[in-house]
């Protein structure tokens, strides 16, 4: 019996350990502002919309060195330094989605391990178009970086429809008169 306690206590201790490990990657469960779903939804409807748009339920996460910040300062003309600090700051993890996009189709969320699964063969976007026919792809989006008077925002957006047909950019947008518009967009990447 005392022989059986210590490989108790180990196996204790490495289940703890696996679990406060693997729990560091989980992204972080996010309730969204109503800004946050304003300009979610803005850009979704200009950009993408489609019958069913499908998307990431987990964002992209960054760590960016000040070369892509300022490169993004310099393509974006008006955006503030303070917009482009809490996009780096709230970027910097992973967080999951929550609904609360206004769009005329309708949308849902996949987690990042559904895709993985479509997409472990040879036919991943026959299959992705078998389970969500009439969709734009598989959408990834960024947390929204305000600047302090909510009045500019930044996102990324990236769109992949097929294995060679993907594009992701940052988007710079604006709020005037109470209505968000896109001021600019740069390249982040193309597939």
């Amino acid at each position: 019996m005392k022989a059986v306690e210590p490989i108790s206590i180990v196996f204790s201790a490495l289940l703890t350990v696996l679990v406060v490990g693997c729990s560091s990657n989980t992204p972080t469960p996010e309730t969204l502002s109503t800004e946050e779903c304003a300009v979610y939804s803005y850009l979704i409807r200009n950009m993408y919309e489609s019958e069913l748009t499908v998307i990431q339920e987990e964002t992209q996460s960054y760590s960016f060195t000040d070369g892509p910040i300022e490169s993004i300062s310099n393509s974006l003309p008006g955006i503030e330094q303070e917009t482009l600090n809490e996009f780096r700051q709230r970027n910097e993890n992973k967080h999951t989605l929550t609904r609360c996009f206004d769009l005329s189709g309708s949308y849902l969320f996949v987690s990042e391990r559904e895709i993985e699964d479509i997409f472990e063969g040879l036919h991943g976007w026959d299959e992705f178009y078998k389970r969500y026919p009439g969709s734009q792809g598989i959408m990834v989006l960024s947390m929204v970086g305000f600047n302090n008077e909510k009045n500019q925002a930044i996102v990324s957006v990236g769109n992949q429809s097929n294995w060679l047909a993907g594009e992701g950019y940052y988007v710079f947008l604006v709020k005037e008169d109470g209505k968000w518009s896109i001021k600019g967009q740069l390249l982040e990447w193309v597939s």
